[in-house]
């Protein structure tokens, strides 16, 4: 994905705050950009935004409309920490400069690593699953596991996490975009058969 970097986070205490019930940031601002980015500066060519738990009261208003779903089955039916997300967005060129197509997915946090292995097995086995049923030639669903860089008061630390990405197979926002709501509806659909397995 995107973020594989956070700063002014202390993990340990974000996992409790996660799990405990705190709203762990309270004065945050995310704006809309007119191309539907959900950032603090509302701005396409950024990606920028707090990392808050899910008890923040505007939790669910802080994730893009494309990716809610997803995101709400993550943390709501599996109790997974997720810590950056994107409903996906074409090529986009402004004055300021071009931001390249972002595929659709989010970021997760596991809190130790069994958890890591235990969410690994289970989204690979959805991934393979949906990508054998969709057999697309233009989106492939990837999960992989990352590093993020960890950055607060002066020391950088790092921490294992999951990417889950609706990843393109050509360079064309067109074609993926018209190809990533039947595929993200089928990984949806396998991923809740998957609570009962």
């Amino acid at each position: 994905m995107y973020v594989n970097r956070i700063d002014r986070i202390n993990i340990p205490d974000f996992i409790e705050a996660w799990d405990r019930g705190y709203a762990s940031v309270d004065n945050i601002q995310i704006k809309r950009s007119k191309e539907g980015n959900l950032n603090s500066l509302g701005d396409p060519l950024s990606s920028f935004a707090p990392v808050v738990t899910k008890h923040h009261p505007l939790f669910f208003n802080f994730v893009e409309e494309g990716i809610q779903a997803l995101v709400k089955k993550i943390v709501i039916d599996f109790n997974y920490i997720t810590f950056s997300s994107c409903q996906g967005h074409p090529a986009y060129r402004t004055h300021g400069g071009f931001s390249a197509l972002r595929p659709r997915g989010l970021s997760i946090l596991p809190r130790n690593n069994a958890e890591l292995q235990e969410i690994f097995k289970k989204l690979k086995r959805v991934c393979d699953q949906t990508n054998t049923e969709m057999a697309s030639e233009y989106v492939v669903v990837e999960v992989k596991k990352e590093r993020l860089e960890v950055r607060n008061n002066g020391y950088t630390k790092y921490w294992q996490s999951i990417d889950l990405t609706f990843i393109p197979l050509v360079n064309a926002s067109a074609s993926y975009f018209d190809v990533i709501g039947e595929i993200y509806q089928a990984f949806l659909k396998n991923l809740s058969n998957s609570v009962t397995m």
